[in-house]
């Protein structure tokens, strides 16, 4: 039952990410941790370090599709496949850092946010400009049983890669092939976002063994979006003169 759910949370956040023109919209409603929740859920919580890791993992995944398709001018979809392989491989490896307590990794990550945030990575506004979109009804039921099936037949892989499993990039996948055009834009708001992602842990480390992990993911769920939100609108997002 939980690889219907997940699955379905994906095909709807996809369909959700498709809709929109905006690519920061876009950005942003993945950056929601929708199959984190319900991977959370099913497996009992018990938040740790490899999980925040996951994240960077997930950073890994989509700047690496970026410079294969882009750079490299490999097809998206061989360049999906290469860095997905890659997520797995550098994600069995999180069972030699699983004991390293978790407010070290929480504090260290987010230094390294503030660093970014006061020395960031500058985009041309050519990269936000809104996309067309032309989805029709049929539209929608098609690329959904797409994705819904795609997903489904993925998610298996979890059981492969400890805490990495609960960030693996299940709706990324489409995501990054949604946004292939926009993947530098994809890639500096999810940077960005990380500080919400990453509280969002945090709170659900802190509050789980206290009020339970219902009550934690619930915490957090109130927490993240105005997070979000918060970022993409009060922190600034300086932009390159060039091209």
């Amino acid at each position: 039952m939980e690889e219907v759910i997940l699955a379905t949370a994906i095909t709807i956040s996809i369909l959700l990410i498709s809709s929109v023109s905006s690519p920061k919209l876009r950005a942003a409603i993945y950056s929601l941790p929708i199959p984190i929740t319900i991977l959370l859920f099913g497996t009992g919580g018990n938040v740790n370090i490899t999980y925040l890791v996951g994240l960077l993992l997930v950073l890994t995944f989509m700047t690496v599709t970026w410079l294969l398709h882009k750079k490299l001018k490999i097809h998206i979809i061989p360049a999906i496949i290469i860095s997905v392989a890659l997520y797995v491989g550098l994600g069995t490896l999180n069972r030699f850092i699983v004991n390293v307590p978790f407010l070290i990794g929480y504090f260290i990550l987010v230094v390294c946010w503030l660093i970014y945030i006061v020395k960031p990575i500058k985009l041309h506004q050519k990269h936000y400009r809104k996309v067309q979109v032309n989805l029709k009804g049929k539209d929608y039921i098609i690329r959904g049983s797409i994705i819904f099936v795609l997903a489904y037949s993925i998610i298996g892989i979890k059981g492969l890669i400890f805490g990495a499993a609960i960030t693996f990039p299940f709706n990324g996948i489409f995501t990054v092939y949604i946004m292939r055009e926009q993947l530098p834009v994809l890639i500096t708001e999810q940077i960005r976002n990380f500080l919400a992602l990453f509280t969002f842990f945090l709170i659900v480390w802190l509050l789980q063994p206290k009020l339970g992990l219902l009550a934690a993911l619930a915490v957090g769920w109130l927490v993240v979006p105005s997070m979000i939100y918060g970022i993409s609108h009060y922190v600034p997002r300086p932009y390159s003169s060039s091209s």
